[in-house]
């Protein structure tokens, strides 16, 4: 009895071999939904041909899944039932960043810490140029962004550039109302600021539009202009005047010095 029972031991032995060997997989089926470990060189694999994996835990201890390397040949998608946290932790203090790759396995963007964990980064190379945000607002140093960009803070760059509408030439056209001196004194009396510019009040309050700011300021530096070029235009008239008054006066003390000669010759 004990020799068939070993016999009968060694048989299922071979016979699972050869189903291991010859399948390289196990499958598991319940309802029409499939199972399968696969176990081949150099890859292992486990898969369902219907429906999802869930990998999940009931008890007391450890709750993790630890993965070495994760590859997928379509969309991934981590869910969790509390607060949807991925969290990345490194085990040197060392970098610490997703990358994104093509086809041919080169790098066109990664993301993240890096070295010592002093910066996080966000770096786009090999091809990749852009960085495009297609709809929301970015806040820095603010969580209340209420433009495309609102910073809370100081900025620093070599230059900005503003697309503008219109432009203050307008100031040069004949039929532009410019006002005179008197007016734009006695409105600097009444408003205590120039006309068409913000007062302090409004500026503290609302800010100031870059663009708008500096195309009324245009307005104001051509205004001056038109004063100046009037100014110098009065300015020769009384030049002029003052020629005509030297070569009466010149004149005059040619006729004076006359006069007081004919006095000592008698």
């Amino acid at each position: 009895m004990k020799n068939i029972s070993l016999l009968v031991t060694m048989v299922s032995i071979v016979l699972l071999s050869t189903v291991s060997y010859a399948q390289e997989s196990l499958y598991l089926n319940k309802n029409g939904k499939t199972l399968r470990l696969l176990a081949s060189n150099p890859n292992s694999e486990i898969g369902s041909s219907v429906g999802n994996i869930t990998f999940w835990y009931s008890g007391v201890g450890y709750n993790k899944l630890t993965i070495g390397s994760l590859e997928s040949n379509g969309s991934g998608v981590f869910k969790s039932n509390l607060d949807a946290i991925m969290t990345y932790q490194t085990s040197d203090n060392s970098w610490l960043y997703s990358q994104w790759k093509d086809k041919t396995g080169t790098r066109r963007a990664y993301m993240g810490l890096d070295k010592n964990l002093t910066n996080f980064r966000l770096t786009l190379q090999n091809g990749t140029s852009n960085f495009l945000f297609s709809g929301g607002n970015v806040g820095i140093g603010t969580v209340n962004p209420t433009e495309k960009l609102s910073v809370n803070g100081k900025i620093h760059t070599k230059e900005i550039k503003v697309d503008m509408i219109g432009w203050s030439d307008f100031v040069f056209e004949t039929t532009y109302d410019l006002p005179t001196l008197k007016e734009v004194e006695k409105y600097i009396i009444d408003k205590g600021h120039l006309k068409d510019i913000p007062s302090a009040k409004e500026v503290k309050q609302n800010g100031i539009l870059l663009g708008e700011m500096n195309a009324k300021l245009l307005q104001k530096i051509e205004e001056l202009t038109l004063y100046i070029i009037e100014q110098d235009k009065e300015m020769d008239i009384q030049r002029e005047k003052i020629k005509n008054i030297e070569h009466r006066n010149n004149i005059f003390q040619d006729i004076i010095k006359r006069l007081e000669n004919l006095e000592k010759k008698e």
